[in-house]
This record gives structure tokens, C-alpha cells and sequence, in this order.
């Protein structure tokens, strides 16, 4: 059995049902026409945020009748703040004070003498062994973004656990690299050419005193030309979570299907500025 001292997602689950955060759905339902819309009614029927829940099902199956062995858990990393909050192993209170420390001592990532190491844009791991939950890859959005010979590999760590706050960077490059090795990501004929830090502070929406009334004139022209809209965090410069997002996409989406007037995409646009944010 592996020492931690961080919980791993069958933990994360039980700390949810323990707070009464969790729904298990044992009752058969399609995962292409039923999972996502049932979870979907708690963000847009009204329920307020305190009730929200997140959903393990545990009986799947799809529109063609084939069943799936595996559960599928959603909302369970940041459907309410008091998720979000047992996820960090936080207090509602210290999610901000944990982002900060995050902020203040990120990981760095590493430059590889290879073309490059991933075959897709994000690969997961949800192991309880390794420091690392998700690597991806720069070229993997553009080969432009690093040399033909190199390549830059983004190595994310949950600063959350209590391990890694208190671990010295040093140590924890070299386990990181380590473990990298571990799981094939890094092979024996790579060579690690540098390892750097790097921070931006424009990675989200940054807001000033003018923000809305200048989105107010781009969104106006915008909103003039037949068939383009502007949704997500960039597009209407409107910070938001997860869960936020997915709505904003599916409403985005009805709004296409029904043939609505621009003006009602408008009136519904504005809603996703009274989002509450955990982080």
C-alpha cells in the first residue's frame, strides 16, 4: 500500500459523500442523451448553488444499448465552492490563500531534446504514486511554438497536497523527472536540455475600470456579423469555472438551434457575468 498524504480520487469521492456533496445514480442511463442534461438542470433549473451535488453513475449505458462497466463521476472536482474546497483540502475560506501559493511557487517545466514526447494535447494520471495529475505539451497546440529538434513538456502538480507545499523545489524537479521517466514518458535517450519557470499574469481575463465598456463596443460590432459569436472566458472576457463553461457552450448551443435573434443571445450572454468564481 502507497503512503500518502494527499487523497486520491476514491477518497475525494467518499469526503463528498460524507459531506452530502455526492449523488449516486445506480439506475440505468444513456450517456449520450441523459448523464450530461440531468446534471446540466442543477446550473440551469434554478437549484441554488449550496444544493448543487455532484453525480456518480454507476449504471451506463448508451443510445445503441451497449453497457459500460466503468462508473463516470461529474461535478466532483468544482461544481460548488464546497466541492472545490474539499478537493484542495481546503477551507472555503483558504481556496484564494492556496491559488496564491500556487501562484508563488509553480513547477517548472522541462526542455527535451526530442520532436516531441506526447501524441496527444493532455494525457492524465490519475495514479496516487506520481506528484503530476496532467502533462501536456506545447507543440502539441502548435508546432510553431518550439524548435523542429526540441520540445517543451508541461508537467501540472496539484500544489494542493500538503506533500508537494511543503517539498523543496529542487527534490521535487528531480521526483518529478524521476516518475516522468517512470511511466515512458521520458526515455533513456532523452536528454533534458534546461528547466525554467514561467508566469503570466494575462493567462486569464485581467479587469480594469474600463473592461465592460470597451467588450460593450467589440461585442456590438461582433454581434453585426451573421453567424460569428463570441462565448468562453476569452471570448467574452468573462473568467469563469468549469462548470460555468460547459454552460455557456450548451446555451451558446440552443441558442444556434433555435434560430434565435441575436438580441435574445444578448439578453442571455448576461447572465454568465453574475457567475460566482471559487478560485
Amino acid at each position: 500500500m502507497i503512503n500518502r498524504a494527499y487523497p486520491d480520487l476514491h477518497d475525494h469521492l467518499a469526503a463528498l459523500e460524507r459531506a452530502g456533496l455526492l449523488r449516486t445514480i445506480k439506475e440505468p442511463v444513456c450517456k449520450d442523451t441523459e448523464m450530461h442534461p440531468l446534471v446540466r438542470w442543477q446550473f440551469r433549473g434554478g437549484i441554488p448553488e449550496q444544493d448543487r451535488k455532484a453525480f456518480l453513475f454507476t449504471n451506463i449505458h448508451d443510445a445503441k444499448g451497449r453497457k459500460y462497466e466503468l462508473p463516470v463521476v461529474i461535478g466532483a472536482l468544482a461544481a460548488t465552492p464546497a466541492i472545490y474546497a474539499i478537493g484542495m483540502g481546503v477551507g472555503l475560506d483558504a481556496i484564494g490563500d492556496a491559488w496564491n501559493r500556487a501562484i508563488a511557487n509553480p513547477v517548472p517545466p522541462v526542455v527535451v531534446n526530442a520532436p516531441r514526447l506526447l501524441t496527444a494535447n493532455w494525457v492524465f494520471f490519475p495514479e496516487q504514486k506520481y506528484h503530476f495529475g496532467r502533462l501536456s505539451e506545447q507543440k502539441g497546440f502548435s508546432e510553431e511554438m518550439v524548435p523542429k529538434d526540441r520540445t517543451v513538456l508541461m508537467v501540472e502538480i496539484p500544489f494542493a497536497r500538503r506533500e508537494i507545499q511543503v517539498m523543496d523545489r529542487k527534490r521535487l524537479l528531480t521526483e518529478t523527472i524521476a516518475q516522468l521517466r517512470e511511466v515512458g514518458v521520458l526515455k533513456p535517450k532523452h536528454k533534458i536540455l534546461d528547466q525554467f519557470v514561467a508566469f503570466d499574469e494575462a493567462i486569464y481575463p485581467k479587469y480594469d475600470l474600463t473592461w465592460k465598456e470597451k467588450l460593450d463596443r467589440i461585442l456590438a460590432y461582433t454581434d453585426s456579423l451573421p453567424g460569428l459569436y463570441l462565448n468562453g472566458r476569452h471570448g467574452l472576457f468573462c473568467y469563469n469555472n468549469m462548470d460555468h463553461s460547459m454552460e455557456m457552450g450548451v446555451m451558446l448551443a440552443d441558442h444556434i438551434a433555435s434560430r434565435a435573434k441575436i438580441s435574445s443571445w444578448r439578453k442571455a450572454r448576461e447572465h454568465f457575468y453574475e457567475y460566482r468564481i471559487v478560485d
